[in-house]
Order: structure tokens, then sequence, then C-alpha cells
């Protein structure tokens, strides 16, 4: 078998193996979310691993994959939240550059920098839940008033709570539906990370990973320019209303949570060393997770990092930063 013959096999089946996670995400109830967040693991190990089309190949057959007995929603969501940005992101992680200026005098290489990567995959996914919401006819409005029902028929179901007013119910589902496009891009796009870490540790320990390790702790980190994706996004939360509401919330959470990953990265760095360093990571992971608004502090923290670095770090000469990369597949 040809190497060209084995890469699009193993796009296929990685297609097929990300669609049917996606599926089943979709169709398996709550208990199967975590498959829905995972499914992009498939197209990012083909990318990462066997080059750019395996990896595209894989994200377009595990949309069409995900489209068997659905709407147009179904494979509009995971194409444009799971699997092509997988693809795009995992294309980016093998982009480099050989210059023959380095230290020693020989060739080195550059490789594509993390904060470009991370920039483009929250500009990805910024865009992909824009068109999911165009896809699904996502209206806040709409979901206050499934929020306001579902919970009516709980406390109805449930008196010794205590039936609250249907103005009550009213405010508090048109909260929680003003707050469903502000967080679920924020997780959405801290998974994506997540999933894509996890899967090039697995395409490099099989050895195909061209890219080296990298000390992501030390290094990730965003552009200043950034800023402009969460800041812009809580101007039109202000003042906007409908669809271009959900549209800048969208923009704030995927700001936020992109920033509160630089963010966590530095908690990582500066505890190197220190005693306690594994409780101290654990409860802060732990409090994240269980109360979602300590992202802002993390946000923060990456905040100062971006400005600390733009500041404190001397620009490389122009032969280490990268221009028209190629990728190395």
């Amino acid at each position: 078998m040809t190497k060209q013959a084995s890469t699009w096999i193993i796009a296929l089946l990685a297609g097929v193996a990300g669609g049917l996670m996606a599926l089943a995400g979709f169709n398996a109830g709550n208990m199967a979310v975590f498959l829905l967040f995972t499914a992009p693991t498939a197209v990012y190990i083909a990318a990462l691993g066997w080059g750019p089309m395996a990896g595209l190949v894989a994200a377009l057959v595990a949309t069409g994959v995900s489209y068997y007995d659905s709407s147009i929603a179904g494979p509009a969501a995971s194409g444009a939240l799971l699997f092509l940005p997988a693809a795009w992101a995992g294309h980016l992680a093998n982009l480099a550059r050989r210059d023959a200026i380095s230290p020693n005098g020989g060739e080195t290489t550059v490789w594509f920098p993390l904060s470009g990567i991370l920039l483009r995959l929250m500009l990805a996914l910024t865009a992909g839940f824009i068109v999911t919401g165009w896809a699904m006819g996502y209206s806040g409005a709409r979901v206050a008033a499934a929020f306001s029902e579902i919970m009516g028929e709980a406390f109805e179901a449930n008196p010794e709570l205590g039936v609250p007013t249907s103005e009550l119910l009213e405010r508090r589902a048109a909260t929680y539906a003003t707050l469903i496009p502000l967080v679920i891009p924020a997780i959405w796009l801290m998974m994506q990370v997540l999933v894509m870490h996890v899967s090039a540790v697995i395409v490099r320990q099989s050895g195909r990973l061209a890219r080296p390790a990298e000390d992501i702790a030390a290094t990730v980190n965003l552009p200043l320019e950034a800023l402009t994706l969460p800041l812009a996004g809580i101007a039109g939360m202000t003042v906007l209303s409908g669809p271009a509401f959900d549209i800048a919330a969208v923009a704030t959470g995927i700001g936020i949570a992109g920033f509160g990953l630089v963010g966590l990265a530095e908690l990582h760095f500066v505890s190197r060393g220190r005693p306690g360093r594994g409780v101290m990571l654990f409860i802060s992971y732990l409090v994240l997770v269980l109360f979602s608004f300590p992202l802002l502090v993390f946000a923060g923290i990456g905040v100062r990092r971006a400005f600390r670095r733009r500041n404190t770090t001397p620009p490389g000469p122009p032969a280490q930063r990268p221009g028209n990369p190629t990728s190395l597949h």
C-alpha cells in the first residue's frame, strides 16, 4: 500500500469515527455530551499526524456522517464547531519555515506560533457559533420561553420547593437565556484546546508529529489585538439586542476564555518549584469547574501576561518571524 493510499484510509476512518461520536453526542442524551466534546480528536490526529489534506478529508467525512438521520442543524453544528476548526488548527500546528540563520550558523525551523493558533481557533469558533445559530434558528426569546416552561413544570412537580410567580420565572429564564451564548462558547473553546493538546500528545507518542514539544506554560500568549474580540463583544452586549446581542455575547465568551487559557498557563508557569503546587492547581481547576466565574480572574491574568510580554520581550530578528510558512507534511 502506498503512503498516499494509507493517508486517505486514515482520513476516512478518522472522519467516520469523529462523525459517529458526534452522532452519539447529539442523540444519546446529556450523559453523552462528553462524546460530543471529544469528537474532534480523530480529526486532530489525522491533521497533526498525516497532514492538512488528511485533516480536511476527515473533517468533511465526519460532517457528512453527522448528517445521518438529522436536520441541517446537526452537520452545521458539527462542521462549524467541531471538525473544520480542528482540521484548520491541526494544519496551522504543522506550518513552519526553514531559515538559514540560527545562533550556530546552521539551518533552523521556525514554527507557527501557539499564540497564532489559539487566536485563529478563537476566531473560527466565533464564526462557527454564528453559522450554527443561524442554521438552528436560535432565538434568545424562544430559549427564554423554553426555560420558563421547563422551570414551571419542575416547580409544579415539586411544590415543596415553593412555586415562584410567573414574573420571577420569566426573569430567571431571561437570565439563563442571556448566559447561554456567553458561557457555552467559552466552555467550547477550552474543550477544543484540551482535545487538541491530548491529540498532539497521542500523535507525538506515535512518532508522527513533526512539531517538537514546547514549553506551553512558558510561551503561550495572545497578541494584544485579540483584546478586540471581548471588548467589542462587551460593548455590543450593552447596546444591542436580539441576534446582534447573541453574536456579541459569543465574542465576549470566547475572548474571555482565550485570555483565561493564557492566565491558566501563567499559573502553571509561576507555580513551578513551589511547595503545594499540585494542591493549588487542583483547587484552582476545581473552583473553575464548579463556579465558572473565576475564569474572569484568569482572563485578567492572561491580559496582564499579554501586556507584560508585549512590553518586555524584544522582537526577534526578521528570520525568526514566521512568514509564508509551508506545511512539513
